[in-house]
């Protein structure tokens, strides 16, 4: 049976006393922070066939579950809610979702893809942001891995490029992460399909640390975004009791600004934290 999570509501402020940029700010950030990447390893990619999971995690997937994240922005908790949702879909994919939301904006990106080994296989990618006094923005993409290409639509363009083999989308690296870890594999580079073009993600191992969070002690491991030429620092913290699950984040901005995701809740997942 599936096993569910649950912790106690947290202080929230009314965020309606903060600056409308800053809002929105501290939205995109929940948005920017997730969409952080995956070389996926040098698997030779097919339109492959999802591989069928079990009851227990293996090395090469992750089984579908639903977490939930708190924010600060600057020690203020932000109101609003971030969701990343992983299941089966009625089509045999796996379908990662992402979806959050404040008193500001309103931001939903998902993927649907087939497992091949550790690698996620996309096969579409969406991605919506509506936010006030702000104009919606959309992208959609189709991967067609017989011709080896990507088409980008979005609300100004629409554009058909190469897809490479070892690559993925902006939402479903993050499970090669996940998977990369699990296999203790220390190369965490990604080529990620970005609107026209592919760009190229990377991370380092710092250490491990315990962190206290509403689901118990965790045992997690501390990855750093490596960027040149950038003074903004993204850390990551994957615990290793819940499947290497994505339990906090932290950026520092080039402004000055400070920005933390804590894991909240979890449903649907087989691991659990010590209590």
């Amino acid at each position: 049976m599936h096993q569910e999570l649950k912790t106690s509501s947290f202080t929230r402020l009314n965020l309606a006393s903060l600056p409308q940029r800053q809002l929105l700010a501290a939205l995109l950030l929940i948005v920017l922070v997730f969409q952080t990447t995956p070389t996926i390893a040098a698997n030779t990619l097919t339109a492959a066939k999802p591989e069928q999971t079990s009851e227990t995690p293996s090395k090469t997937t992750i089984l579908p579950f639903e977490a939930h994240y708190s924010a600060k922005w600057n020690k203020v908790s932000l109101r609003g809610l971030a969701v990343r949702k992983l299941i089966i879909n009625e089509a045999n994919q796996q379908e990662f979702s992402f979806n959050a939301k404040t008193l500001a904006a309103k931001v939903q990106e998902s993927s649907h893809f087939n497992w091949h080994r550790c690698s996620p296989v996309p096969s579409a990618y969406h991605y919506e942001r509506k936010g006030f006094l702000k104009k919606k923005k959309t992208l959609q993409q189709t991967f067609n891995w017989d011709d080896q290409q990507v088409t980008s639509n979005t609300s100004k363009y629409s554009t058909t490029f190469d897809l490479p083999m070892q690559s993925t989308d902006k939402l479903s690296y993050q499970l090669a992460i996940r998977c990369d870890l699990k296999q203790g594999n220390t190369d965490l580079n990604y080529q990620v399909v970005d609107k026209s073009r592919l760009k190229q993600y990377s991370f380092e191992i710092v250490n491990e640390e315990i962190l206290e969070t509403p689901l118990g002690t965790l045992n997690a491991i501390k990855v750093k975004r490596v960027r040149e030429a950038n003074q903004r620092q993204t850390f990551l913290w994957f615990a290793k009791e819940l499947d290497y699950l994505l339990v906090k984040l932290e950026q520092y901005d080039t402004g000055g600004n400070h920005y933390v995701i804590n894991i909240k809740s979890l449903q649907n997942s087989h691991a659990t934290a010590k209590q």
